[in-house]
């Protein structure tokens, strides 16, 4: 299962922020983007009980980030 996590930032932390993730097993990609948003990080794990466990446990304790927005893709 994939889901795509769309993640806003302190000013200023994005690069950080985006290092962070990539470090992280089970982030496939991450990267700073532009919009409303400030990084967005491609999640792949078996369920979608994990992908939550990995938003809440991980992500969201990086320093810097200010509010997630999870979006389970529906197809492969």
């Amino acid at each position: 299962m994939k889901a795509y996590v769309l993640i806003k930032v302190i000013i200023g932390t994005s690069e950080t922020v985006v290092e962070e993730l990539r470090q992280i097993s089970g982030v496939r990609e991450a990267h700073a983007i532009t919009g409303p948003f400030d990084a967005i990080a491609l999640l792949q794990a078996p369920n979608p009980a994990e992908i939550a466990t990995l938003v809440i446990s991980r992500l969201q304790k990086i320093e810097g980030v200010k509010e997630t927005l999870t979006c389970f893709a529906l197809s492969s």
